[in-house]
């Protein structure tokens, strides 16, 4: 099976590097494609991402012919439109984008690779929510509780409801299909609401009980923005709307989200979790 990594740049000479270890540094056995579109940095973003794909010809990361990296060095409009040209050049069985300040867990794409190759009807997963400070300590985690389909077109996470975290969710090309990437190229902020949107439109979204990547939080991120970031996601999904009905789901919800894990695996059918007994396997509602 392989896996296609997108990453965008601009201006990220600080954290880039970190970004691009977790990446190249993945072991198991898969194919890896790594596409990094740079944005035409005008920090030394650019050698150090060149660097490392020299490393890897030299075969730091072990004579292994399954590992290819990709660079595209041009300037877009939106971090977007650089995502949308690597999906286009993705090659992939799996999916997915990292951001230049973020990074993957070890063994991660191991893992990703099994869920997939044991549960064919699953086509989207993502980890535990992980992030960190600017320094790249983990500052909070949290297993989701679940994501439903109806509450994603409806525009609940990221709103009223905790948002689906970007870094953490792999998918498999076949949800591509028709996608629509000019629309997508033209978001500025809410391009992964457009592709969730898309998403549950098709299936299910499942929760993996298990650290895939971290996001960093520091000063002057676009993720500041977020009554930006929802006035986009109204254009999917209409304006927020208020109702006594809508305030005693949302309360439910969040209820059930400050739940302690084991009752999280005994009331959802759609999240993967490890025991001695079983091994990792899916929930059963109760």
């Amino acid at each position: 099976m392989k896996i296609s990594i997108i990453t965008t740049c601009f201006n990220c000479e600080k954290y880039i590097a970190e970004t691009l270890e977790s990446v190249l540094s993945q072991k198991g056995s898969f194919e890896l494609e790594y596409i990094v579109v740079d944005g035409k940095s005008q920090d030394k973003s650019l050698p150090i991402i060149l660097s490392y794909q020299e490393r890897l010809k030299k075969g730091f990361y072990g004579k292994n012919p399954r590992c290819e990296m990709h660079v595209l060095s041009e300037k877009d409009n939106s971090m977007y439109e650089g995502i949308a040209k690597g999906f286009q050049l993705a090659t992939g069985d799996i999916i997915a984008y990292i951001n230049a300040d973020d990074y993957y867990f070890p063994h991660a794409f191991e893992f990703v690779v099994s869920i997939f190759e044991k549960y064919p009807h699953i086509s989207w997963i993502c980890g535990r929510q992980c992030t960190t400070d600017k320094k790249g300590n983990v500052t909070f985690n949290m297993l989701p509780f679940e994501y439903q389909r109806e509450s994603i077109l409806k525009g609940y996470y990221g709103r009223q409801l905790p948002f689906i975290q970007q870094e953490t969710t792999f998918w498999r090309r076949s949800l591509m299909q028709d996608f629509d990437y000019n629309r997508f190229s033209s978001f500025r902020l809410a391009g992964d609401f457009y592709l969730w949107w898309c998403f549950a439109q098709k299936e299910e979204l499942y929760i993996v009980n298990t650290f895939l990547a971290a996001a960093r939080t520091r000063p002057g991120q676009l993720s500041e923005k977020m009554s930006q970031y929802r006035d986009e996601m109204a254009t999917l999904c209409g304006k927020e709307k208020t109702s006594l009905k809508n305030f005693y789901y949302f309360w439910r919800q969040r209820h059930l989200w400050r739940k302690k894990d084991k009752y999280k695996f005994r009331h959802s059918d759609r999240i993967i979790f490890y025991t001695k007994k079983e091994g990792w396997h899916l929930s059963k509602k109760i």
